[in-house]
Formats: structure tokens, C-alpha cells, sequence
């Protein structure tokens, strides 16, 4: 829906989700396209991004003519994340009624971080783990002597 593009039109929707995600951060956003061709770049469009706090958000909601999105870096559970979801999709019906839908998908990432991500190889199998599972410091020393060995030759 190209009208989505305009401030006024959004205006519905930010007040339908106005109290969990009170901040309205518009951004001008470039996609592309990969084809024959090569890289297609797309129009540039608006997508409208209301989030929870200033600084640094917890939950975000996405808006665009063609998506909707609703991420965050503050997982509970599933129940609160469907609940979160369907007061979107509720608020984007009522203020858009679109037509149809194209595609809808929930995509989970589980990540690692701090201790964990150092003992990766515990946790994962190194042919799934892939680079991670490798100690990179001893990847960048090789590197460095391979450079180093290399520039001696020129």
C-alpha cells in the first residue's frame, strides 16, 4: 500500500500501538534486488519505526508499504511475543484493511553471547559451528604471518 508512505495516513495505526511502542522513528530505507543483471537498487521508501524506549529499544514494530515487522531484543516467551503480535496484525487490519497478504512468516533467532559464545564448541558441533567453532586468534596470527611472508617477497 504506497499510502503508507504518508505520515497521515500512519497516524491510525501509531495510535492503535501508541502505548507499547510510544516512539515514532521515521527511516528512509534503500533495498535491491539481485538479478542477471547484477544489483538492482529498489525506490527508496519510508518505513515507519515505533520502538518502547529512546536510547535503546527493547521491541520495535516496522512499517512499510509491503511488510510489517515486530522484533525484539528482550524475549520473554511465545505467548508474550504472539500476544505482541496479534495487537499489531489487529491495529494494522483495522487502520489498513489490506486486500490480502502476500506472505506472512516468524522467524526466531536463539543468540549467543558473552560466556557462551566463547565455548561454542561445547555447545555446537564444529561442522555446524562453522568459523565460530574456530579460535580466531590463532586465524588471525596466520594471517598476519601469511601477509607478512607475502609483502617480504615483493
Amino acid at each position: 500500500m504506497l499510502s503508507i508512505e504518508k505520515k497521515d495516513f500512519v497516524s491510525s495505526f501509531q495510535e492503535a500501538i501508541r502505548e507499547s511502542y510510544p516512539i515514532l522513528q521515521p527511516e528512509q530505507t534503500q533495498s535491491f534486488a539481485f538479478s542477471p543483471q547484477g544489483v538492482v537498487p529498489i525506490a527508496p521508501q519510508v518505513t515507519w519505526r515505533f520502538v518502547d524506549t529512546v536510547d535503546k529499544w527493547n521491541w520495535r514494530v516496522s512499517l512499510a508499504s509491503n511488510f510489517v515487522a515486530l522484533e525484539t531484543t528482550a524475549y520473554l516467551s511465545r505467548r508474550d511475543f504472539l500476544k505482541r503480535l496479534e495487537n499489531i496484525l489487529v491495529a494494522l487490519n483495522e487502520s489498513f484493511k489490506p486486500a490480502s497478504i502476500e506472505r506472512f512468516g516468524l522467524r526466531y533467532i536463539d543468540r549467543i553471547v558473552g560466556q557462551n559464545l566463547q565455548d561454542i564448541s561445547s555447545l555446537v558441533k564444529p561442522e555446524i559451528a562453522g568459523m565460530m567453532a574456530v579460535d580466531l586468534e590463532i586465524i588471525f596470527i596466520r594471517l598476519s604471518m601469511n601477509l607478512c611472508c607475502y609483502s617480504r617477497r615483493r
